[in-house]
């Protein structure tokens, strides 16, 4: 919340049926029901040939109804979306305006350590982390042995003033805590079988 009242939000969504961004769209809904956004406008991609480019020309018309102090920030649910949002707040110079978002690449580290960029901070887990866990639960599974129905691995906050020049998704790990390792599913035999197969 803002001043006790909502925060302003310019939605970047599209759905239902996304299973992800399905899943976001239940926690954004609490905050909206306690009263702490407020949606101005939601935004979805209908040309997914190009994403980027869609969504900065629906962005561009939103941004003429809204004079600046109107928005205080854009959301995106996916940083595909949230791309196309930056070059339009970057085109029609309203980089006064927040950019947040969920999921992370190098395109967008390097988006956000651009001067005067306004993307502050984005949510995300590693994939290689998620790679990993996946393949821990399926020698369980090989095993015989129990496995949750689901699981979500813990997203990690990349934030714009955390970035150093040389950051990449490949050393994320030295600025986030945590970044790239999890013990999750991770058994005593699977050690065993790594240091039999690596020689080590």
């Amino acid at each position: 919340m803002k001043d006790d009242k909502p925060v302003r939000v310019i939605k970047l969504w599209f759905g239902p049926g996304f299973a992800p961004l399905d899943r976001r769209q239940e926690i954004y809904k609490t905050y909206e029901a306690d009263g702490k956004i407020k949606t101005l406008e939601t935004v979805g991609p209908t040309n997914f040939q190009d994403v980027q480019g869609d969504i900065a020309t629906k962005m561009n018309a939103i941004l003429a109804k809204y004079p600046k102090g109107s928005i205080d920030a854009v959301w995106g649910a996916w940083d595909e979306v949230a791309k196309g949002a930056y070059k339009s707040l970057k085109d029609n110079k309203r980089q006064e305006i927040p950019l947040i978002s969920i999921d992370v690449s190098n395109q967008d580290i390097n988006l956000m350590r651009e001067k005067g960029s306004n993307w502050v901070s984005t949510s995300a887990v590693d994939p290689h982390l998620i790679g990993q866990t996946d393949m821990r639960l399926l020698a369980k599974k090989l095993a015989g042995e129990k496995t949750p129905d689901s699981f979500d691995l813990d997203a990690k906050l990349v934030e714009q003033k955390a970035l150093k020049a040389d950051t990449t998704m490949y050393n994320l790990d030295t600025i986030i805590k945590g970044w790239s390792t999890s013990e999750k599913f991770n058994e005593p035999w699977m050690d065993q079988l790594r240091k039999a197969n690596d020689g080590k």
